[in-house]
């Protein structure tokens, strides 16, 4: 009986497969080492000095490092949405792969990337203020946690339902079933994250151009 009741959950394609790990949305703990190795290696090993004695426009690095993580990102995407068809498909059969499948998950996955963007925004920014590996991936995780946690509390008050939204953890578990929530749900989705995302940007080049380098 109780095999049975787990079977239930159990995925039935690979096309069920991806879908959950999508709505797991767990791509933000994977971009923390590709900020840390893109950004935050060059305090670590020192070479900022020759980046900057190289490239003076502080902006213009700060930006081009933004970039090439936020490309990192697309690429982390592409690659787990590939080995979950890969995989799902190996343990449950390659059923479900129709041309609709494929078009809610590129739906699901451009309504994520506000979120995403917000996420890499944020990990620069704190690169930025702290220098150091080990309270970047401290202050990263602990935020992640923390804001879960407290939006999970606040949305227990009916009219606050509306920041699981806001929640980077749990935001795939609704983007990828879109079409049953309101267009004003997904607006604040995408608007909040891409609001967080030039914030972020825009206090971390603030900072990292002020900054002494020393």
């Amino acid at each position: 009986a109780d095999m049975d009741e787990f079977d239930v959950f159990m995925p039935r394609s690979a096309a069920d497969f991806a879908r959950e790990i999508v709505a797991t949305n767990m791509l933000p703990f994977f971009f923390l080492p590709l900020i840390i190795t893109i950004f935050c290696a060059d305090f670590g090993n020192g070479t900022y000095r020759n980046t900057l004695s190289y490239e003076t426009n502080r902006t213009k690095v700060y930006l081009s490092k933004l970039i090439l993580s936020v490309c990192g990102c697309v690429f982390l995407t592409l690659v787990s949405l590939l080995l979950s068809i890969l995989i799902g498909g190996i343990a449950f059969g390659f059923g479900g792969l129709t041309p609709a499948f494929f078009l809610q998950i590129l739906v699901s996955t451009l309504l994520l990337l506000p979120i995403q963007l917000a996420i890499i925004g944020f990990g620069h920014c704190l690169v930025a203020f702290t220098k150091k590996s080990s309270m970047t991936i401290a202050i990263y995780l602990i935020a992640l946690m923390l804001l879960t946690s407290l939006i999970q509390m606040l949305t227990m008050i009916p009219s606050l339902q509306w920041l699981s939204l806001l929640d980077w953890n749990m935001v795939g578990k609704l983007m990828i079933s879109y079409w049953t929530l309101p267009f004003s749900d997904i607006l604040i989705a995408v608007v909040s994250g891409l609001a967080i995302a030039a914030g972020t940007t825009v206090l971390g080049v603030t900072h990292y151009r002020k900054a002494d380098m020393a």
